[in-house]
C-alpha cells in the first residue's frame, strides 16, 4: 500500500514519470524471474507442428511445452497463448488462440483512478481493481472473441499469417476478454503496487460445474491492518459476489482462496504433480453496515490439468519464506 501513498498528490506528469520508471523496474525483474521466456501459456503456433504420440500410464499422450506459470510483471513482447486444438494425424495448432502483449498503458489508467479513493486495506484494492477490469474491457461484447483473432486457411492444413497481428490491445472495449487477460491486468497493477504475483495457465473445476481451461493469479501480500503475511490464489475472472438480504446481487469481488505457503516447492507440486489445491466456495451477504461470508456448500478445484502430457517449465525463483 505504500505505492498508493506515493501516487497521492502527484501531478499526472509525475505520475506518469513514476509508473513508467516503475514499470521499467519490474520488466528487468521479469527478465531475470523468467529467463529466455517468450511465450505464456502453450508453445505452439498457428500452424499446425506434428507431434510424437507416446504411451504414457497406458494411454496415447501428446508431448507439448507449456510455460504455465509466470512470475512477476508480464512485460510487453510477450506471447500469450490461451487455447489450442487437436486435429487428426497428431496434428497441434494454436487456432489462432493467442496475442502478443502491446500495451501496459491500464497501469497508468487505474493509477489515475485510484490516486483520490479512500483505501483502507488491501481488500478495498483488489475491489477497486475488479471494478477497473470490468469498465476497461466493458461487459457488453462487441465483437466474438475468435471473431477477433480469426486466422485465414491457406491450405487445409495452414493459415496464412495474420495481416494484422493479434494483440492484447485489441481487447479493450471490446466486451470480449476473458480469464487470460484479466489476469495479466490483475497481477500487473498487483507487482506494480508491490505485491509479488504470479500468472497461472490450468483449470478450474467447480463442484458441480464442467471443467474449465482457466488463467488466474497467485499472490503473496502484508495485510495492512494485521501484518500477518498472506499468499492465496486471487480470482479475478471467476468472481465472487456481494448481495443483500434478498440475495439481489450489488457487487463483485475476486475469488481468495488462501494457502500455507506460496514457494518453489508447491509450485513444482503443481506443475509436475498436478497438486489440485482445494477451496470451499463463498459468497458475502450484506446486512446494514455488516458483512457476513456465507459458505456454498461447495469447493472450488484449482490446477494445472493434464489433458496433455506438458512439459512445463518451473521458475526457480519464487519467494521462500
Amino acid at each position: 500500500m505504500d505505492f498508493l501513498e506515493e501516487i497521492r498528490d502527484l501531478s499526472n506528469e509525475d505520475l506518469e514519470k513514476l509508473v513508467e520508471a516503475k514499470i521499467k523496474v519490474l520488466e528487468k525483474a521479469s527478465y531475470e524471474d523468467n529467463p529466455e521466456l517468450d511465450t505464456i501459456g502453450y508453445e505452439i503456433d498457428y500452424n499446425p507442428t506434428d507431434f510424437l504420440i507416446e504411451l504414457l500410464n497406458g494411454e496415447d499422450t501428446i508431448g507439448i511445452d507449456s510455460n504455465c506459470f509466470y512470475v512477476g510483471y508480464a512485460r510487453r513482447g510477450l506471447r500469450v497463448v490461451y487455447g489450442l486444438s487437436y486435429g487428426h494425424e497428431n496434428i497441434v495448432s494454436n487456432d489462432g488462440n493467442y496475442y502478443y502483449l502491446d500495451d501496459d498503458s491500464y497501469v497508468l489508467e487505474f493509477c489515475k483512478y485510484i490516486q483520490d479513493k479512500e483505501v483502507n486495506n488491501e481488500y478495498e484494492l483488489f475491489n477497486y481493481i475488479i471494478k477497473f477490469i470490468y469498465n476497461y474491457f466493458r461487459r457488453i461484447k462487441d465483437i466474438d472473441r475468435y471473431e477477433m483473432f480469426k486466422m485465414i486457411k491457406q491450405s487445409k492444413r495452414n493459415y496464412y499469417d495474420p495481416i494484422k497481428e493479434h494483440k492484447f490491445s485489441e481487447f479493450k472495449g471490446k466486451g470480449n476478454a476473458m480469464c487470460s487477460e484479466i489476469a495479466v491486468v490483475a497481477g500487473n497493477i498487483l507487482n506494480v503496487f508491490g505485491m509479488d504475483t504470479h500468472i497461472v495457465i490450468g483449470h478450474v473445476k467447480i463442484d458441480g460445474e464442467e471443467e474449465s481451461a482457466h488463467a488466474y493469479n497467485m499472490i503473496s501480500y502484508t495485510e495492512t491492518e494485521t501484518g500477518e503475511e498472506i499468499d492465496a490464489i486471487i480470482d479475478f475472472s471467476h468472481h465472487t459476489e456481494v448481495c443483500d438480504i434478498n440475495y439481489k446481487n450489488i457487487m463483485y469481488v475476486p475469488f481468495i482462496g488462501e494457502i500455507e505457503k506460496l514457494d518453489t516447492e508447491l509450485v513444482k507440486k503443481i506443475v509436475n504433480e498436478n497438486e489440485i489445491l482445494s477451496f470451499e466456495d463463498y459468497f458475502y451477504m450484506l446486512l446494514g453496515n455488516t458483512v457476513i461470508k456465507l459458505g456454498c456448500q461447495r469447493n472450488r478445484n484449482y490446477y494445472i490439468g493434464k489433458e496433455y502430457e506438458m512439459d512445463c517449465k518451473v521458475i526457480e525463483k519464487i519467494k521462500n519464506k
